[in-house]
C-alpha cells in the first residue's frame, strides 16, 4: 500500500518544474518591462514631465500585481504609445519657438530702426498745422451732431474740402493705417517723445504702416468717411496714453487754424 502511494523523486521533480515555469515566465517578462521603463524614463524624462509620470505609474501598477505576459505586453505598449505622442508635441513645441523667437527677433529689430530714424528728428520740434480751416467742433464733452448724445469728443475738428491735403503736424513714424465706422479712414504716427497724433474721417490714406514722416509731409486727403456730417479732419493728440487738447498746441485765430 505504502509503495502504490509514493510518487517517484523524477516524476515530483517534473510536476514541480511545471508549476514554477509559470512564475519564471512571469519575472522574465516583468525583468523585460523594467528596463524598457528604465530606459524610458531617461529618455522621456527630459522631455515630457506628464509622460514622465505616466511611465512611473504604469511600472508600480506593473510590480504591484500579479500579470499575465499578455496583461504585460499590453501595458508595455501602452508605455510606448504614450511615449511617441511627447516627443511629436515636443518638435511642434520647438518649431512654435523658433517661429516666436524669429518674430520677436523681427520686432526687435524693426524697432531698433526705428529708434535710430526718430532719433535724427528734433526734440523741440514745434507743430505743424494739419490743415487750415474753421474749428467745427473743439476738445471736450459735447453733444454729438450724429447721435445726438452728449460724449466725450477727444479731438478737434477742422473743416476742409474734400481732397485737401492733410500734413503729419510732427515728424514720426506710422504706426497704423485703417478703417472704421465712426473715424472712417484713419491714420496715426507716433513721435520722438512717445506721443502720438491720429488723423480721422480722410478720403484717401497716403502713407503707409512704418514709414518715416517728415513734420510737414502730405500723409492723407480730407474727406468725410465714418461717422461724418461733411468733409473735415478729426485731429487728436494723445500724451502718456491719454488725449489732451489739440487747441493748447495749434493756432487758432477767430475760429479757425
Amino acid at each position: 500500500m505504502e509503495a502504490a502511494k509514493s510518487i517517484p523523486e523524477e516524476t515530483a521533480e517534473r510536476v514541480t518544474e511545471k508549476r514554477s515555469s509559470p512564475v519564471n515566465t512571469v519575472m522574465i517578462v516583468q525583468t523585460v518591462v523594467c528596463i524598457i521603463a528604465v530606459l524610458f524614463v531617461f529618455l522621456i524624462g527630459r522631455l515630457s514631465p506628464q509622460t514622465f509620470d505616466f511611465i512611473k505609474d504604469e511600472y508600480n501598477r506593473i510590480m504591484s500585481i500579479d500579470m499575465g505576459a499578455d496583461e504585460m505586453a499590453a501595458s508595455a505598449k501602452s508605455v510606448i504609445d504614450k511615449a511617441s505622442i511627447p516627443s511629436q508635441k515636443s518638435e511642434e513645441e520647438v518649431t512654435k519657438s523658433d517661429e516666436k523667437e524669429s518674430t520677436d527677433q523681427a520686432k526687435t529689430e524693426s524697432g531698433d530702426r526705428t529708434l535710430a530714424v526718430m532719433s535724427l528728428f528734433k526734440s523741440n520740434e514745434e507743430i505743424t498745422v494739419p490743415v487750415h480751416g474753421e474749428i467745427t467742433s473743439e476738445y471736450g464733452n459735447r453733444i454729438n451732431p450724429v447721435s445726438g448724445e452728449y460724449l466725450m469728443h477727444s479731438g478737434v475738428d477742422i473743416a476742409a474740402d474734400s481732397g485737401t491735403a492733410i500734413r503729419a503736424a510732427y515728424s514720426g513714424v506710422v504706426s497704423e493705417v485703417g478703417s472704421n465706422s465712426v473715424g472712417g479712414n484713419y491714420i496715426s504716427l507716433v513721435h520722438k517723445d512717445g506721443s502720438e497724433t491720429l488723423y480721422c474721417h480722410c478720403s484717401k490714406i497716403i502713407a503707409k504702416k512704418g514709414d518715416v514722416i517728415r513734420a510737414g509731409e502730405t500723409i492723407a486727403l480730407v474727406g468725410s468717411t465714418g461717422r461724418s456730417t461733411g468733409p473735415h479732419l478729426h485731429f487728436e493728440m494723445c500724451i502718456g496714453d491719454k488725449t489732451v487738447d489739440p487747441l493748447i498746441y495749434l493756432p487758432v485765430k477767430n475760429g479757425a487754424i
